[in-house]
This record gives C-alpha cells, structure tokens and sequence, in this order.
C-alpha cells in the first residue's frame, strides 16, 4: 500500500508519502475525536487503504478531451397547452387589471 509521488523538479525520484499521510489522518482523528493513540493510527492506515482502492484508472489524453454540444439557437416548442396563449414576443405592458 505505499503512496508514492514524483515531484516536478526530480521526476525520476520517488517520494514514499505513505508514513506521512497515515501519520496526518490519525493526528486529525485525535484533533478531533481524542481516542487512542494506536486504534487512530489503524483507522488511518485504514483510510488510506480505502484511497488507494478507489483510484481510478487513468485516462488516456485523447479519450478525455470531449467537444461539448453546440448551442441551440431555437426555443423548444411550447408545450400543447400553452398553444393558444401569447407567443414569446408579446410584451405586457401597463399597469395590471385589478380585479
């Protein structure tokens, strides 16, 4: 389960994070819930398990570049029972009738 990373100005080294990331988590969940130093330390290196599971697979770089739809220029038509009524140009104006 080791997380590794490569930083931009070495990208031929790796960096093993793992100790460092299970160490950040279980500090939050005694910040935040106290506890035991040991079951801490076991739910962290639990979560970052978990995150190395739901990794996604990479995308290649032509598969995730997708064009979107153009705009549609024209109004959908109005539904049937609308049909009768004003058409989208009519403008109400003046005051309104009290009834």
């Amino acid at each position: 389960m080791p997380v590794t990373i490569s930083p931009s100005n070495a990208p031929d080294r790796e960096l093993d994070i793992t100790g460092a990331l299970v160490a950040a988590v279980a500090a939050e969940l005694w910040r935040n819930f106290g506890g035991n130093d040991v079951l801490n330390w076991m739910e962290a290196e639990r979560f970052v398990q978990s995150l190395m599971v739901k990794a996604p697979p990479p995308v290649p770089p032509s598969a995730a570049i997708e064009s979107r739809p153009r705009h549609r220029t024209a109004r959908p038509p109005e539904p049937a029972r609308f049909a009768g009524r004003r058409s989208a140009d009519d403008r109400v104006t003046g005051p309104l009738p009290v009834l």
